[in-house]
């Protein structure tokens, strides 16, 4: 059985800047980004996911990352990890090249809607060695390493470690992963 745990926040309690992120929340803590979208391209560890959100148009992926409202998971490959997997992403996508898909829209959104899984905004306490599906219907598994801390999501291509968890952004939960999950 899986509990999903969300947090909501009402609005009286924040502010909203021109940037899409909310000022904090009363009581203090970090700001909250309105959008998992928001909350990419306000980070500087993720700007090439945010290049890739623009890229896709209003594709299915890029539209569930600008939604506010809908609950999902989002397992975001910071820039690091676009950069050791970018050439293997490329031929995945059957792109020439990883720059090629900020010109292909279908390409990029095919990659946003692998990092998602909808219905489901899903916190660390909750997450469990189990398969989550995306939103191109294909398994994300979550697993754990025997003797250490860390945490994983897995695709049928790429392990990628969370390195950042519990990011909140509107009702959806974002990762920081060091690898692209394709």
């Amino acid at each position: 059985m899986l509990v999903v745990v969300l947090a909501f926040w009402r609005e009286e309690d924040c502010s909203v800047g021109s940037d899409g992120l909310e000022g904090q929340p009363a009581g203090g803590g970090r700001a909250l980004a309105r959008t998992p979208a928001a909350y990419i391209c306000n980070d500087p560890d993720l700007t090439t996911l945010c290049r890739l959100i623009d890229a896709a148009g209003a594709g299915e992926g890029a539209a569930a990352l600008q939604s506010g409202s809908s609950l999902q998971t989002v397992f975001a490959p910071t820039n690091d990890a676009f950069d050791k997997d970018g050439k293997a992403v490329a031929r995945a996508l059957k792109l020439k090249d990883f720059g090629d898909i900020f010109t292909s829209p279908t390409a990029a959104d095919r990659l946003l809607r692998g990092l998602i899984v909808p219905g489901q905004a899903v916190l660390s306490a909750t997450l469990r060695k189990t398969n989550y599906k995306n939103l191109l219907k294909k398994d994300l598994t979550y697993s754990t390493a025997i003797f250490t801390s860390q945490v994983y999501i897995s695709s049928s291509e790429q392990k990628a470690e969370i390195i950042q968890k519990d990011i909140r952004a509107g009702q959806s939960v974002i990762y920081k992963v060091n690898r692209v999950p394709y």
